[in-house]
């Protein structure tokens, strides 16, 4: 076809791969719902809450371990509270994310207004900014666990390390845990999995309110309790 686009247009109202796609969700219901949304939309959406735990293990794990490393934390712990400081650095990496995942829903919006013929930019920017601000609340519970690990490790390196293989290790849970549950005892996989980010990543993907909510809560207090977990030990360490 001449104009670009115009074949994703015909494949994604095709009905073998609308088939396919409802296979891949596993849910009926949930895929029809996502249909409304454009195929640059999802895309989008599915690059986001894939990498955005790596891009925050690469940006925070650090964050804390290096400035106890350089021993400047020592002048700031005169002027505020161990834990003031810690919300702090939270707060500030978790906007540095935010900013991070709508620069990149500019990006990809700008390259489907330059590239996409029939390219409809106001839904497309609504459904980016939607997915958007769904994968940063994602990336709180990562950020958590991130700064709750950097708050243990005394070198910048070893923070890193741990980090990546923290993420590692929840992602290799997620998957065992969600595979696992079933009826009986195999139900305390659903709890296994409702203690990692991951299990609630599906929830994300639904577009109405009540999963979307629920998902949030979940996530923002695994953020939190890593967080808190790891001060647990940053408060008694001695600078």
């Amino acid at each position: 076809s001449k104009n670009t686009g115009s074949v994703t247009a015909a494949l994604w109202e095709s009905k073998p791969i609308r088939g396919l796609i409802v296979k891949l969700v596993g849910d009926r219901e949930l895929a029809e719902q996502l249909f409304t949304f454009s195929p640059l939309t999802l895309f989008y959406a599915w690059l986001s809450l894939t990498f955005v735990p790596v891009l925050v293990m690469l940006t925070s794990s650090t964050r804390i371990a290096e400035e106890i490393w350089l021993g400047s934390v020592r002048f700031t712990a005169f002027r505020v509270s161990r834990l003031q400081w810690v919300i702090g650095k939270f707060l500030g990496q978790a906007a540095q994310t935010l900013g991070a995942l709508l620069l990149s829903a500019i990006a990809a919006w700008l390259m489907g207004w330059f590239r996409i013929q029939a390219f409809d930019g106001a839904a497309t920017a609504a459904g980016m900014l939607y997915f958007a601000f769904k994968a940063w609340i994602y990336a709180l519970a990562f950020l958590g666990l991130a700064l709750g690990i950097s708050q243990v490790c005394s070198s910048p390196n070893m923070a890193s390390a741990l980090g990546m293989f923290s993420l590692i290790v929840v992602v290799i849970v997620t998957g065992l845990a969600e595979h696992l549950a079933g009826d009986g005892w195999r139900r305390g996989w659903d709890l296994v999995a409702v203690l990692t980010p991951g299990g609630h990543r599906l929830d994300l993907w639904w577009p109405d309110a009540a999963h979307g909510f629920q998902a949030s809560v979940f996530l923002c207090v695994l953020g939190i309790a890593y967080l808190i977990a790891g001060f647990t030990r940053f408060r008694k360490r001695d600078l």
